[in-house]
């Protein structure tokens, strides 16, 4: 009786050492691409029995990647044989079969059992699930597999550097331009709209004279015109300096002259 259990302990490893010889696994394993960008991952397979056929199951997130074809691999085929497959595909899954033909004998060892391409939609990540994978032997029993998955990250598409816009004049007669520094539009009024009445500031939009442009090398640049505004309505400064010391004047002289006739 104890001769029998070691019997059936023994068989039992030898079962599980067995099932553990073929894997499958998503190569890379990891993969960070771009919005828009797309990708190829290979799934390959590592075993030491004699496989026949391979069917699986290939899940994603459907609103991250779209799946746009899966591709025969080379390990089927090895020693001339000829293969038949089968694609389905679906909304965020997609199944795969292939077999050899023409032969009665399986294939061991590593090799590319198919590569899947896919395009990136938005951002996120998304597991690439290898599910109800089936593969079996020349006899068509099955054979024990693990499968490995794997993942894809999708980074932001990088925003498109816009260049400046080039200094144009409008139908109102102003210049504008982009502060290289601040990257905020900026006006000057020109020539003819700088120009005020009666000591007053010109309006024009509402926008004040005298607003330094940056150049595209960063300096600052003048405008052709700058109004200089004069305090007050009516007579200017310079002209009531002027009344100041005529009046002063005449108060001189006529002090002296009532002097003079004493």
């Amino acid at each position: 009786m104890a001769h029998k259990l070691i019997l059936l302990l023994a068989l039992l490893l030898y079962v599980g050492s067995v099932s553990a010889l073929t894997q499958m696994t998503v190569e890379p394993s990891s993969v960070t691409t771009r919005v828009n960008g797309d990708f190829t991952v290979t799934l390959r397979i590592d075993s030491d029995v004699d496989t026949y056929a391979i069917q699986f199951d290939v899940a994603y997130n459907p609103s991250i990647l779209t799946l746009l074809n899966i591709n025969e691999g080379s390990f089927l085929r090895s020693n001339f044989a000829n293969t038949y497959a089968v694609y389905k595909p679906d909304t965020g899954r997609a199944t795969y079969a292939i077999t050899r033909t023409g032969t009665r004998s399986g294939i061991s060892g590593v090799g590319d059992v198919a590569t899947l391409r896919f395009i990136a939609l938005r951002s996120g990540q998304s597991s690439l699930l290898i599910e109800q994978v089936k593969v079996s032997d020349p006899r068509a029993l099955p054979v024990a597999v693990r499968a490995y998955s794997g993942l894809a990250t999708v980074a932001s598409a990088p925003s498109a550097q816009q260049e400046p816009p080039r200094r144009q004049t409008s139908s109102g007669g102003r210049s504008f331009g982009r502060d290289s520094k601040s990257s905020s539009f900026i006006t000057t009024p020109s020539a003819d709209s700088a120009q005020g009445r009666n000591g007053q500031t010109p309006t024009t939009g509402g926008e004040p004279s005298g607003i330094a442009l940056e150049s595209k090398s960063g300096a600052s640049a003048q405008p052709e015109t700058q109004e200089t505004v004069t305090e007050g309505t009516g007579i200017g400064r310079t002209s009531f300096f002027v009344f100041f010391f005529i009046a002063l004047a005449l108060g001189a002289l006529t002090y002296a002259y009532l002097e003079f006739n004493k």
